[in-house]
């Protein structure tokens, strides 16, 4: 007597119009998951709004400000090739990834500030050579000078004036220096990245979105 056929069960398939746009599943999955997480409320802080405003702020805006002193060039970044143990070979003081607020410095003088929750990665992404799928700081630099509204990644880069404002950008940015100081606590993160922005006047600010 031959066994009996066991019908396996398929799993229903996802229709098209319910499936992520971009990238696969599992990167849709996580991504979802992060933004769900991100979307929870923000545990107060321990310090007092005295303490915050009179004593925090000031002591982490003079460590800022040591750091811009001493920044990392936006070359050596490159370089290590989102690698902090590479980074660390040659900074010591560069700690393992944290939150924290970084600013992207041009001649000296604060361009572009902001703060993540994974500063050092954020500040790797920023720099790398970006290209049709990734958003990074060399393409809204060529948005500012070269808007093409409407019109997605992958068709702006075979527009040639946005190509060259990109390639403009992009050789601008490795000119940059960073500076990056570690902030611990989701409260303190989001103040110290508004009183970043109103103390060092920086006219390029990326605070209010938690990367």
């Amino acid at each position: 007597m031959s066994a009996p056929v066991i019908s396996k069960r398929r799993r229903p398939r996802t229709p098209a119009a319910a499936r992520p746009v971009c990238g696969n599943h599992f990167t849709a999955v996580q991504t979802a998951r992060r933004n769900c997480n991100s979307l929870e409320s923000i545990p107060p802080s321990e310090r007092s709004w005295p303490h915050l405003c009179a004593e925090f702020l000031p002591a982490k805006m003079a460590e800022l400000q040591q750091a811009m002193r001493t920044p990392i060039p936006a070359g050596d970044f490159m370089r290590a090739r989102a690698n902090i143990c590479a980074l660390r070979k040659k900074y010591p003081h560069v700690s393992g990834e944290c939150c924290g607020c970084y600013v992207l410095m041009q001649d000296g003088k604060p361009a572009y500030a902001g703060i993540s929750r994974e500063v050092y990665r954020r500040v790797f992404r920023i720099l790398k050579e970006a290209n049709h799928t990734s958003s990074t700081l060399a393409n809204m630099f060529a948005d500012m000078n070269v808007p093409l509204p409407g019109v997605c990644c992958f068709e702006k880069m075979h527009v040639p004036a946005y190509r060259a404002a990109h390639e403009r950008a992009h050789r601008r940015i490795a000119a940059l220096d960073v500076a990056i100081v570690p902030i611990e606590g989701a409260m303190e993160l989001y103040l110290f990245g508004a009183y970043c922005a109103q103390h060092l006047r920086v006219p390029l600010l990326n605070v209010f979105r938690f990367n």
